[in-house]
């Protein structure tokens, strides 16, 4: 049985965005796998991708978010995530197929930079090293994901 639930998200400098109507999924084992979030929920994640049904809108949006709290009680859903909001859509018709080796390119030079910091690692890194090193995990995962799901920003203004 579906519940729909009033989402709430809040972000960095207490921005806000709801969803009247919707379904919230977490990503599993990365890959197009979906857990769906039920009510009486409590999660914490250091980065997650969710996937959001607006029943309203009728659309799919994905986001990544970055150190987030997620509690479900009496159909509403309060997200408390420390990153931007930006929305994803798939691609249904890989239009954007420039998008996509971009990303790839993207991937390897990460990964590569990864790589480097970790060697580098077994003879100690500097706290801002420690740092980009972490971020740079995360922006890994981030494009990962978005080349296995196929996943591109959502404008506004796109239908």
């Amino acid at each position: 049985m579906n519940h729909n639930y009033n989402i709430q998200i809040t972000l960095l400098e207490n921005k806000k965005f709801n969803i009247d109507n919707g379904l919230l999924y977490v990503n599993v084992n990365e890959e197009n796998t979906w857990q769906k979030i039920e009510n009486n929920t409590v999660l914490a994640y250091e980065i997650i991708l969710l996937k959001i049904v607006d029943d309203d809108y009728k659309k799919t949006f994905y986001l990544f978010l970055k150190n987030t709290h997620i509690s479900v009680l009496n159909n509403i859903v309060k997200i408390q995530a420390l990153n931007d909001l930006h929305f994803f859509i798939k691609d249904g018709l890989n239009k954007k197929n420039n998008h996509k080796k971009e990303l790839v390119d993207k991937y390897k030079n990460i990964t590569n930079n990864i790589l480097e910091l970790e060697a580098k690692q077994q003879l100690g890194l500097t706290l801002s090293e420690f740092l980009d090193l972490d971020n740079l995990k995360q922006e890994q995962y981030i494009t990962n994901m978005q080349i296995r799901l196929n996943l591109v920003e959502y404008k506004k203004d796109e239908k």
